[in-house]
Order: C-alpha cells, then structure tokens, then sequence
C-alpha cells in the first residue's frame, strides 16, 4: 500500500492497480498529497496523475473522487510518485541506478 497523508481507504484501493511508469526508479522529491509539504527524497516509480486516477476509477470511483476532490489531478503532466517497495513491476528491465562512489554533495544531503 502506498505511503501518504491521503486516507489509508484511498491508499488501500492502489493495491493491485496496473499503472504505466513514466519514469523509473529515480530519487524524486516528493510532497505530501494534503500538506504540499516536501517529503524526503526515494526512490519511486513516475506515473501521471491523470492516467492513475482514470485506471483508479475503473476499479474504485470513490477512491477516485476522493482525489478529485482534493485537487487532483493539478494539470495535465502532473505526476503520482510511488515507492520501489510499493510497486511490483510487471517485467525485469527495472534497474535502480548504484551508486560506486560518494561524493561530498550526497555525503552532505545524507548528513542534514
């Protein structure tokens, strides 16, 4: 189930929603559904919201008009962000990027 201020009745009705990756397993900032807070960065499948909640509303529509009553989706590229360990892809080409040295910039974003 996906991580996240919305209600964890909406959160739930993501489970097992076949969704197409805009992009994959990048360290994407994020901010909360509600709060519009930033969230720490993971890494995360990319999906646009729109197709999401389309594909969301075939199987839950009012998990889906719980989300377009809170503003979403907020423009036509606007994009969902959901967790490696929230997603199961449906093919092997995923690969997460490995990091082989670290440098002072990631060493200070690890240290604040």
């Amino acid at each position: 189930m996906p991580f996240g201020e919305a209600p964890i009745w909406v959160r739930g009705c993501w489970v097992g929603i076949e969704l197409r990756c805009h992009r994959l397993l990048q360290m994407n900032p994020e901010f909360g559904t509600l709060s519009r807070e930033q969230q720490p960065s993971r890494y995360s499948c990319i999906v646009l919201q729109q197709e999401a909640l389309v594909a969301l509303a075939l199987k839950h529509p009012k998990a889906a008009q719980w989300w377009v009553n809170h503003g979403y989706p907020q423009e036509s590229h606007a994009l969902f962000a959901f967790g490696e360990d929230e997603c199961e892809f449906m093919d092997n080409s995923v690969r997460r990027p490995r990091v082989t040295e670290l440098t002072d910039e990631m060493q200070g974003a690890i240290d604040r």
